[in-house]
């Protein structure tokens, strides 16, 4: 039963009383028994005079060892003879692999937070490995504030089916989608000539804009939104929305170096994973940052009143170095297939419906892709010095070796807001976006780089990176707004990055008779050929190593990329009451938020030449489409008065009962919980 304030001052006022009553009479009770024992007579206690004796006596160090120098030593005992060892040529063993399951954990002193690690390394196999990580970031941040019955809001059903049918479209235009080019885990050589000779067929979608290139005008220069360009790719840094940005770095973009310098001491690391020792040393693949420059907290120190509906941040980041098995001279009996493959999508649906006068800033939409191809070779290195090899080891793998990464990346995010706001103090602040997700992925993957490789199957290589940015972003904001109040609603970012370097550039000639017979004799299981191996190809070599494979030889990367991010926000402010007491400026972020899927993969070789018994499947796409919605209602025109319509229209359909709780890692396959099961209600608009 709640009180009136008299009543509650008086009950506190006789609790205090009482409790004050309390503390008197134990203070009496133990004042008189603090006196009474003092008055005891403590009794004086008998110091023991028992003795201690130990039987044993402590003796000195003694290792018991007995030294004896040659000169000492019995007559005739020959001296050790000083000889320099011989040297031992390093044999081509397999590596040590570590692996491990989220079972058992990650190795000792290796502490990876926040990434599924999964490996498969059969044990006939050596240097083969899989590494599958798949990623899933979930948040549902749809907020209520205040008392938003009387406005007529929107339910968020609404935003979420909208969505969803967004998300569908996006799929649609990948390269990759539902009825695009697929690869296994491991694939075969039939299926890896299927993929690429399906790349051919990929078309810019019928929906919104699209460009593709292939061959030699997809390689070599920065691609942004279909068009090369002669810098590099952009950072998303250089991109972010003004809410995102430091203002102290705005007013002073010169800070000193020394404070940059610790700056990128303090930045946290990314994970590392080595899957195995290398033969020889090898450099350059120290872990780097990556570029994920958002942390400012606008909120700190604000002076004045702000609201903050949008401000949402989701990033999907992956970064690969790859410096696996590769040599100077390949052979191979099969097919050869390389595959460079970027697909990027980025669908924007952005409207708002703001007081008059107010204007939503322009958003951004990007996709950068790269492919780059560069020789191993120093520029003016020393020719080699004249000599065949005189010894020569052949390593033997039964089976296929591959080397696969797989990595899938899925955020659903919705950030569908309500809100009534009034300010009442001298400063507020309203935070009912700012959400930060994100998924990374750094590895690192050394294996062995022998000098001759030969190969009974077909080589296969893919490095494929296939991205979706969604983001659906409808606002409304009513009421009463000061002259003064700055609004920001739009200045969103979709950014999709890709990137993949190789290092060593491949030259493809024919099989020659010389490795022909010496590919048949390994795949007899007889010894390989000195013809071979004393080919002038290895000149300057003493020894030559050589792995001969009698399957398939199979690199493949693949990363994929989803995010969908709901931001739509429905905001009433009421002011009308505070507007000539209020102090301070007004700012309201409905919109700045920032979808961004970055991807790099860089597979570090040497130069090869690769002679080939059968036929050469090669491949390079660049495919990026995007579809951009910025129709708006009239400026002025709120969401409130068209809520009944609206509700109505979509109330039979949409909102109905809620369906069954599902997975909602199957956002990209667009079923999530507790929201409509109609996926279907928009497309009939966005087709």
């Amino acid at each position: 039963m709640a009180w009136d304030r008299v009543t509650e001052e008086i009950a506190h006022f006789i609790g205090v009383f009482h409790l004050d009553v309390e503390g008197l009479r134990l203070r009496t009770e133990y004042d008189a028994f603090r006196l009474k024992s003092e008055d005891r007579d403590t009794p004086e206690t008998e110091e023991s005079e028992r003795a201690y004796e130990a039987p044993f006596a402590l003796k000195g160090f003694n290792p018991e060892l007995v030294y004896l120098s040659f000169g000492d030593g019995p007559a005739g005992l020959p001296l050790p003879p000083l000889t320099r060892p011989e040297p031992v040529e390093r044999p081509l063993e397999p590596p040590v692999l570590a692996s491990y399951s989220p079972e058992t954990g990650p190795p000792a002193g290796v502490d990876w937070p926040g990434l599924t690690w999964a490996f498969s390394v059969p044990p006939p196999l050596p240097w083969s490995f899989v590494v599958m990580i798949n990623q899933v970031a979930l948040l549902r941040d749809d907020d209520v504030l205040g008392d938003i019955a009387p406005h007529g809001f929107v339910a968020p059903q609404y935003h979420f089916a909208a969505l969803l049918a967004l998300a569908e479209t996006g799929e649609a235009m990948s390269a990759f989608g539902p009825d695009g080019p697929a690869l296994s885990l491991v694939p075969t050589a039939e299926e890896a000539v299927a993929f690429a000779e399906a790349l051919a067929d990929v078309a810019p979608p019928e929906a919104g804009a699209g460009v593709v290139l292939r061959g030699e005008a997809a390689v070599g220069t920065a691609v942004v939104d279909g068009t090369a360009v002669e810098t590099d790719l952009p950072d998303l840094a250089a991109l972010l929305p003004a809410h995102h940005s430091d203002p102290e770095e705005a007013t002073d973009p010169e800070a000193p170096e020394e404070d940059e310098e610790e700056e990128e001491a303090d930045a946290p690391k990314p994970d590392v994973l080595v899957l195995s020792d290398l033969v020889g040393d090898r450099d350059g693949l120290e872990p780097e940052a990556l570029p994920l420059p958002i942390g400012h907290d606008r909120h700190e120190g604000l002076e004045g009143h702000g609201v903050v509906t949008g401000g949402n941040v989701a990033i999907n980041a992956v970064d690969i170095t790859l410096s696996w098995i590769d040599a100077p001279v390949i052979a191979v009996a099969g097919d050869v297939v390389e595959v460079f493959a970027i697909s990027q999508v980025a669908v924007l649906k952005q409207s708002a419906s703001l007081p008059a006068g107010i204007q939503p800033a322009a958003s951004t939409t990007m996709n950068a892709a790269q492919i780059t191809l560069e020789s191993s070779a120093p520029e003016g290195a020393p020719a080699q010095a004249m000599g065949l090899p005189q010894a020569w080891s052949v390593k033997t793998v039964e089976g296929d070796l591959f080397a696969v990464n797989w990595i899938t990346q899925t955020s659903f995010i919705t950030d569908h807001d309500r809100a009534e706001v009034t300010f009442t103090a001298e400063a507020t602040y309203f935070g009912l976006g700012d959400n930060r997700v994100e998924n990374l992925v750094a590895l690192r993957e050394i294996g062995p780089q022998p000098d001759l490789v030969l190969v009974g199957g077909s080589m296969i290589s893919a490095n494929v990176i296939d991205q979706v940015a969604v983001l659906y972003d409808v606002d409304s904001l009513g009421g009463v707004l000061p002259a003064d109040a700055e609004v920001s609603a739009g200045d969103n970012l979709l950014f999709n990055r890709a990137e993949v370097k190789q290092t060593g550039i491949d030259t493809r000639t024919e099989l020659d008779a010389t490795f022909a017979a010496a590919l048949d004799d390994l795949q007899e299981g007889k010894a390989l050929a000195a013809s071979a191996a004393r080919d002038a190809r290895f000149e300057g070599k003493e020894a030559l190593a050589a792995l001969h494979v009698t399957g398939n030889l199979i690199k493949l990367n693949v990363i994929e990329q989803r995010i969908h991010l709901g931001d739509s926000d429905q905001i009433h402010m009421a002011l009308e009451e505070f507007l000539a007491g209020l102090h301070g400026p007004v700012e309201v972020v409905t919109g700045s938020n920032v979808v961004a899927n970055i991807a790099r993969i860089d597979d570090r070789g040497v130069d090869s030449e690769v002679m080939v018994g059968g036929s050469v499947y090669s491949e390079a796409l660049i495919y990026q489409a995007e579809l951009i919605d910025t129709d708006a209602p009239p400026t002025g025109v709120g969401m409130s008065a068209l809520a009944s319509e609206a509700v109505a229209f979509l109330a039979e359909d949409m909102i109905g009962p809620d369906p069954a709780q599902t997975d909602l890692a199957k956002a990209a396959g667009l079923q999530a919980a507790d929201q409509p099961g109609s996926l279907d209600v928009m497309q009939g608009m966005l087709a």
